[in-house]
């Protein structure tokens, strides 16, 4: 019995790396394509010219002033000429690490106007100290930064 089960183990530890292994060259291909898409997406951020600022809070009004002279990009007047749409929005959100009870959560989203799909998604629920700390331009100013980081680097 010791001898068989001795056997039995090299014989099942082979067969579970095997497996292993098998899993693990199943999943490299999509990484690869999940690396492709994102160089992609990358690539495209980077040729974004124009974009349209979707919104009618502060924070969307503050970022259409101020888009140019923060970012590489250039505000389009028309839904045509535009490369993407930028959406801006601000909820009010329980705030966690605050005396205050709500805090300003802001979001952004910028969609690539010719295939819908969303290129760039960033949200910050905790507005709310930056805010009494830097004023209401704060969160504007958050988004462009933002915005710039994703579009501008390395043009």
């Amino acid at each position: 019995m010791t001898e068989q089960s001795g056997k039995a183990r090299p014989v099942s530890q082979i067969f579970r790396a095997a497996i292993f292994a098998g899993l693990l060259l199943s999943l490299l291909p999509g990484a690869a394509v999940a690396k492709k898409k994102k160089e992609k997406n990358v690539e495209r951020l980077k040729a974004l010219k124009t974009v349209l600022v979707q919104g009618s809070n502060l924070t969307a009004m503050y970022v259409r002033r101020n888009l140019e002279e923060s970012t590489c990009l250039k505000e389009s007047a028309a839904e045509e000429e535009a490369d993407a749409y930028l959406r801006v929005w601000e909820e009010t959100v329980p705030c966690p690490m605050s005396t205050e009870r709500f805090c300003l959560g802001v979001g952004a989203q910028l969609i690539d106007r010719k295939t819908d799909k969303t290129l760039w998604f960033r949200t910050d629920d905790d507005m709310g100290s930056r805010l009494n700390a830097g004023g209401t331009q704060t969160a504007g100013k958050w988004v462009l930064w933002q915005l710039s980081s994703a579009c501008c680097k390395g043009r």
